[in-house]
């Protein structure tokens, strides 16, 4: 398996949903990750652009494109932009 590096940034709806409703949210992207045959193996809140960085080990670069989508269940965010 290899390990992958995603970036995402949260929309503001689920910033609100966040404080409202505080949770672990390294646990739902476990699960998703499982899910998708890998694991979650670190998951960093940031300041700035970038809101989170998650580190995953997949078994191929298939199932990491397929989660590079944000998925509902984990959370309502945006995969952040390269800016220039």
């Amino acid at each position: 398996m290899a390990h992958y590096l995603f970036q995402a940034s949260y929309t503001p709806e689920s910033w609100a949903g966040l404080i409202k409703n505080p949770e672990n949210r390294g646990l739902a992207i476990a699960k998703l990750m499982e899910s998708a045959g890998g694991k979650l193996e670190s998951f960093y809140f940031a300041f700035g652009a970038t809101d989170a960085y998650v580190i995953v080990d997949l078994p191929d670069n298939v199932a990491a494109g397929r989660w590079q989508r944000p998925s509902q269940q984990a959370a309502e965010y945006e995969p952040s932009r390269r800016r220039s």
